[in-house]
């Protein structure tokens, strides 16, 4: 930002990205009591800059995100969900959760997300090897989905699939 001052540039996409980190913070837990947690005063002062104000509290309790799947092809091993953010997608997942299969649908609940944008991957891991199996010609031999139901010609990815997360429950559809 210190550059795009000096060159007279617009800082609102600064600002704007600034902005999103904060949930970040919010989501953040050290892995021990010597890493790191240190940073949020920083993005503050420099949103106080922008002419933004955000307050944080690091105790904020996110709220729940319900996902359901209607339409199963059969009541055989479980379904497998993933919740991932911009940073973590297809890599490591915030959360993982696994479905129980009743009647050839099941519903599962991601507990306290805190606001930002997200996206959802699941499987059918009918054969229970806690894998999406795929064919010879790479195409997965499993049902699977993701949020937003989008229709896809190629690899997953984290803007057709994304959805926001604010001060309120969420309720998803996926369907195979």
């Amino acid at each position: 930002m210190g550059g795009a001052r000096y060159f007279k540039q617009d800082l609102s996409p600064y600002c704007k990205r600034l902005k999103e980190t904060v949930a970040l913070y919010q989501n953040f837990k050290p892995e021990s009591e010597f890493h790191p947690n240190w940073g949020i005063e920083r993005v503050l002062e420099v949103l106080k800059e922008c002419g933004e104000t955000v307050e944080i509290s690091k105790n904020t309790e996110g709220v729940t995100v319900t996902v359901q799947i209607p339409n199963l092809t059969s009541d055989k091993g479980s379904v497998v969900f993933a919740l991932y953010n911009k940073e973590t997608f297809m890599k490591e997942p915030l959360q993982g959760v696994e479905g129980k299969i009743t009647n050839k649908a099941t519903e599962v609940k991601f507990e306290n997300v805190i606001p930002g944008e997200y996206s959802i991957i699941c499987y059918h891991d009918s054969n229970e090897n806690k894998k999406l199996d795929f064919s010879t010609s790479g195409i997965p031999s499993e049902d699977w989905g993701m949020s937003n139901n989008p229709i896809l010609m190629g690899p997953p990815s984290f803007n057709s699939s994304k959805f926001i997360v604010e001060n309120k429950s969420v309720d998803l559809t996926i369907k195979f």
